[in-house]
């Protein structure tokens, strides 16, 4: 009696056919995983930019599209020498096994070369998953690509394999851009100029479109697996897509600042408060904010009838000044006095303090006497003071001798690594090389860090970094240097590298002619930290005419009745 034989299993079929991929094309696997882990080594060091260079950037992707052609080509339904379909595998069998692959030894491998340069930034969960749809998004849309044409018998794809290869590039490479706008087509056609404008709406809509490209050439190589027509219903699905991506409203990215509790809050006019309180001005200061929080002035401007938007471009700010063509520019250093102060609690209240020195805002005649020189301020106007709180946070702490010993790095916040490299000692000084690199995905939405913007813009990062020695009560307080980094911002990723941090330690030199103090005892006994000011909301105040008026005078304000 004749027995017919099980059919096997379609996960027995699936490994079977996985392990046949794996052994007919383990050599150009191999050459794959060799370039990537190059490319991964080069991409280590954030600081090592000068070994970078051995492998191409173009190399690793076309290796991966010869491995990707080779192994569609093989069993693809157009081939008539390969004899796929007459063995029980199945075609769906064959695809799940073929995609399998792809993503084990293709994409994964891809991914992990490209995410050892985000490591050590202090990412969180939400940026960890922007980065990862920075790096597959373009990679899996040009993958599904290339397979979908490679499935097509070759009479047609003789003469689309072209095509798919430039647009595989043009798939991948888009995110890398630095400035869409510069493809649009002319000035004249304002709206359509928008369009390829790097702005986090239509940051937003290439997310969409990478994401359904993913989908439709996923579907088309699915369905070219299956023998069946796929080239019209891919075109029709990408024309969808587009117009789905073309018209996407919604703009995830944007986060509003996060607004401070305006009741714990007080403005004290006149002479200082007997609680803790901050002096914004000789005569104004603001009580309420807890110990480590400290409060920077966003824009203090009167209320103008007639004006729509407040504050104008030119109104006073610690973050930007106006500029000569009538926008705006960020200062490089808006931390001001104020924040050195507070720092000074978290010392022992007898510390003397060395280092330097950040300025002061300008007087309330010299703000005043600016906004009536932009246009004259009507009397008895109301005024309004904005501010931005922060919270003054120690991200880490060192032993002097330790930084001296070896390079050492260490996430300041998340996007954020401070770097300290080489050290010179001078006889007056000893000199740190240092430097602040920012790199973080701009397919999520922003962290709490960079939700404040002042004039449209996110203020430069600012720091503080103490040495503290306790055996001669000595502090030194340092800061970051007027120099803005290198800007190397893309379409899904802002990256600034090398904003010099470079930190000049001057030697205790009169307590080592009177006390005989060492200079190994004065490493030996100081303690390095790094300060970071974290974001915690922006505040609206309103200032009578009443107020104003008694402010300049320098008298407290009468109650109201």
């Amino acid at each position: 009696m004749n027995a017919s034989l099980p059919m096997p299993s379609f996960t027995s079929r699936l490994l079977h056919q996985m392990r046949v991929e794996l052994q007919r094309d383990r050599g150009p696997v191999l050459m794959w995983l060799l370039l990537l882990a190059i490319y991964a080594w080069e991409h280590t060091d954030i600081e090592r930019s000068g070994f970078r260079g051995y492998v191409p950037g173009m190399l690793p992707t076309a290796a991966g599209l010869f491995l990707l052609w080779r192994m569609v080509r093989a069993d693809h339904p157009g081939s008539s020498d390969c004899a796929a379909l007459t063995r029980p595998l199945g075609r769906g069998a064959l695809w799940m096994a073929k995609m399998l692959t792809l993503m084990l030894l293709g994409v994964l491998p891809w991914f992990a070369a490209h995410a050892v340069e985000w490591m050590g930034f202090g990412l969180g969960a939400v940026s960890w998953f922007g980065v990862a749809l920075k790096i597959l998004l373009p990679a899996c849309a040009g993958a599904f690509a290339f397979a979908w044409v490679a499935c097509l018998p070759m009479k047609r794809g003789v003469w689309l394999l072209l095509l798919p290869i430039l647009l595989v590039l043009l798939v991948m490479e888009l995110p890398n851009w630095s400035d869409l706008s510069s493809i649009s087509l002319a000035s004249a056609y304002g709206d359509l100029e928008k369009l390829f404008m790097p702005n986090d709406l239509n940051r937003c809509r290439a997310v969409v479109a990478a994401a359904l490209a993913v989908l439709v050439f996923g579907f088309g190589w699915w369905r070219a697996t299956l023998g069946k027509c796929s080239a019209g219903l891919v075109a029709g699905l990408l024309l969808l897509s587009g117009l789905v991506a073309l018209f996407w409203p919604w703009n995830w990215r944007q986060l509003d600042a996060a607004i401070y509790p305006k009741d714990a809050a007080k403005l004290h006019f006149g002479a200082a408060p007997a609680v803790e309180h901050q002096s914004l001005w000789p005569q104004l200061h603001l009580s309420g904010l807890a110990a480590d929080e400290v409060a920077s002035v966003v824009a203090f401007a009167p209320i103008r009838s007639g004006e729509e938007k407040w504050p104008h471009t030119k109104s006073y700010s610690d973050f930007v000044y106006p500029s000569e063509n009538g926008g705006a520019v960020r200062h490089w250093r808006w931390m001001r006095v104020d924040h050195a102060m507070k720092l000074s609690h978290f010392f022992p209240p007898q510390s003397m303090w060395v280092g330097a020195v950040d300025d002061s805002r300008k007087t309330l005649s010299q703000l005043i006497a600016r906004e009536n020189k932009r246009s004259p301020v009507p009397p008895r106007s109301r005024w309004r003071l904005r501010l931005a709180v922060h919270r003054l946070r120690k991200c880490h702490e060192w032993p002097l001798k330790e930084l001296l010993q070896h390079p050492t790095q260490a996430a300041a916040a998340p996007g954020w690594i401070f770097v300290i490299g080489k050290h010179r000692a001078g006889q007056s000084s000893l000199s740190l090389d240092a430097s602040l690199h920012r790199r973080v995905p701009l397919t999520v939405p922003n962290s709490d860090h960079v939700a404040l913007r002042v004039q449209t813009m996110v203020p430069l990062e600012n720091l503080f970094f103490t040495l503290h020695t306790p055996s001669i009560s000595q502090v030194v307080c340092l800061r970051e240097e007027e120099a803005f980094g290198q800007e190397h911002n893309t379409l899904w990723r802002a990256e600034r590298r090398n904003r010099p941090v470079n930190l000049h330690i001057p030697r205790p030199v009169i307590h080592q002619t009177l006390t005989g103090l060492t200079t190994e005892d004065w490493i030996h006994e100081s303690t390095a930290a790094l300060w970071w000011a974290d974001e915690r909301g922006t505040l609206d105040l309103e200032v009578t005419a009443e107020q104003m008026d008694q402010l300049l005078a320098g008298t407290n304000p009468s109650p109201k009745p």
